[in-house]
Parts: structure tokens; sequence; C-alpha cells
């Protein structure tokens, strides 16, 4: 009996330059968002980073920084910060890849935009 699948030779896509170029826009446009959870202590006296985490579209994975062996998968970077409320401490989800808040004055979109600013806290 013959092997029902047929090999199929596909001609390589561009130069080898081209292919990294399409690979790396593919990586880009489909990169996970990367986000801390930072401690605040006291009143803006100190702050540390709690855990390390990817927000992927249906799912985040989350690491603690002071042992990284501990994982978490919760539906997003906001049920990771919940999560990590109950300790009792105030916590910030903090997005990496996103501009720093602009002044807490300022009227400019830009520079204003809630998504960007320290965007969860929590007592």
């Amino acid at each position: 009996m013959e092997d029902a699948r047929a090999e199929v030779t596909l001609a390589p896509i561009g130069t080898p330059e081209e292919f990294h170029r399409e690979l790396v826009a593919l990586a880009t446009e489909f990169a996970p968002r990367r986000f801390a959870i930072c401690a605040e202590h006291g009143e803006r006296w100190d702050g540390a980073v709690v855990a390390w985490g990817m927000a992927f579209p249906d799912l985040a994975l989350y690491c603690l920084d002071d042992d990284p062996q501990v994982i978490g998968r919760v539906t997003g970077a906001e049920s990771a910060l919940r999560l990590l409320c109950r300790s009792g401490d105030q916590l910030r989800l903090i997005w990496i890849d996103e501009p720093s808040p602009g002044p807490a004055d300022s009227d400019d979109p830009e520079t204003n935009h809630p998504q960007r600013q320290y965007s969860q806290r929590t007592s």
C-alpha cells in the first residue's frame, strides 16, 4: 500500500535576509505584551517589582520576582494584579513596552492616556 501523504516541495520565500525580515515582522506583530507588577511602599517612599509577566490575547503568564519558579497562568494581567493584591500590598500594573506616563496635570492625550499611566492601583 502506498503512502497517501505526498511530499510537497516548496520554493524558499525570498532571500535569507528577506525571509528574516518577514519573521521579525511576524514576531513583532504577534508578540505578547510585557508587564510588571510593582509594590509601592508607604506614600511613594520606595517600590519594588513583585512579578514579571507576558500578556497574550487570551491569557497572561507571570512569575514572582523573588521566586521565578512560581509561575501563574491567569486570564489577563489585571487578573494577576488582583490575585497578588490579596497579600495586602499596594500594587500597580506597569506595561513595560508602552511610553512612560506624562505629568499628572497634562491635558495632552498622548502623555496623559489612562492606559499609559500606572493603570491599576489597589488599596
